[in-house]
């Protein structure tokens, strides 16, 4: 089981669930750890993952920025994910970087 691969995320805003929707998680290995695309990537909302493994795999933490570097879109956090038993689900908790509360943020694998 991994995290490697695609998935459909759902996140609860800071003042609530996400009015977004639905949200693609694209997730790829690189020799540093994991390394993910969350959003539509030519959105400026989009945000890049990086981050280590961590509980013999079952866990991802790392931090979060968006693509965009200013604006009201230029965010940057930490986010961790646990991976289910199933193989086929996540959960965890996004932050924003300035040290606002964990927000859950969860998902179910693609296809």
């Amino acid at each position: 089981m991994s995290f490697v691969g695609r998935w459909v995320t759902m996140n609860y805003d800071v003042v609530g669930p996400s009015l977004d929707g639905p949200a693609r998680l694209e997730v790829q290995q690189t020799a540093a750890g994991l390394k993910g695309t969350w959003g539509d990537p030519t959105d400026p909302a989009c945000a890049q993952l990086t981050g280590e493994l961590q509980c013999d795999g079952q866990a991802w933490a790392g931090t979060w920025g968006s693509t965009e570097n200013e604006g009201v879109f230029a965010h940057r956090g930490t986010f961790t994910f646990v991976l289910d038993a199933d193989g086929e689900h996540i959960h965890g908790a996004w932050a924003l970087g300035d040290g606002g509360p964990p927000q859950p943020w969860w998902g179910r694998r693609d296809g």
